[in-house]
């Protein structure tokens, strides 16, 4: 049986939340969670939790359900081409699906920021062989797109990443400059904040410590969703 919360044990500080009084919240009155869901501070600077328990197994099968037949080759943010960095397929699913929508609700009342805020969802699908080397996921400001990523919706505040399935081997989130590795398992996420608080070291700015991996999948295949939340209001394209 699922369960309901008004609010997980979570508090987003204003200075975590910047753009909170920029947009209009829409208040969540209750939010179900699977049984067993956890949020887990990892590390404190940066910021990185996991989240356990995340999705059902309804809801990770009607995913991967609706993403199989629009899979194409992935490509790299910020340049919209295909690269050797990035070897998966993956695709955008609309987030109005119930079973989207009920993950993201639950994200919007974990983190405190609106769906508005939400980029379309990314579900990606790894073969065996298949990674995405190292890479931040927030847009580099001497990028040729920074304009236009800046004018809809900003910068990439936080990233989720939800694991869909069980992985037989390999196919780990890896952070190179901070030591951490994280096992795929079905329904958990891992969640980082792309954005340095201004009382962390280097001062407030894009972080660069979140560098990051899929690693290669040496067993079986990998499924996961990549939920991105902007500064402002993301106008779906």
């Amino acid at each position: 049986m699922s369960s309901t919360h008004v609010m997980p044990a979570i508090t987003v500080t204003e200075d975590e939340n910047p753009s909170k009084a920029k947009v209009s919240v829409v208040p969540i009155a209750s939010v179900t969670f699977p049984p067993k869901f956890e949020y887990k501070v990892v590390s404190k600077s940066p910021r990185i939790a996991t989240i356990s328990n995340l999705l059902t197994t309804e809801e990770m099968q009607s995913i991967i359900a609706i993403a199989k037949p629009r899979l194409k080759a992935s490509r790299v943010v910020g340049d919209g081409v295909n690269s050797s960095a990035r070897s998966s397929t993956s695709c955008r699913i609309p987030r109005a699906h119930k079973d989207v929508m009920s993950v993201l609700r639950r994200l919007s009342e974990i983190t405190g920021y609106s769906i508005d805020n939400f980029e379309t969802i990314q579900v990606v699908h790894y073969d065996e062989t298949q990674e995405y080397k190292a890479h931040n996921d927030w847009f580099n400001p001497n990028g040729e797109t920074y304009a236009s990523h800046m004018k809809n919706g900003g910068q990439r505040l936080i990233t989720i990443f939800c694991y869909l399935n069980d992985v037989t081997g390999g196919g780990e989130t890896c952070f190179p400059k901070l030591d951490l590795k994280f096992a795929p398992h079905a329904g958990h996420a891992v969640l980082w904040y792309n954005r340095r608080r201004k009382d962390e070291e280097g001062g407030a700015g894009m972080d660069d410590r979140v560098l990051h991996a899929g690693t290669r999948v040496t067993g079986g295949e990998k499924w996961g969703m990549n939920v991105w939340i902007r500064e402002r209001k993301y106008i779906k394209k």
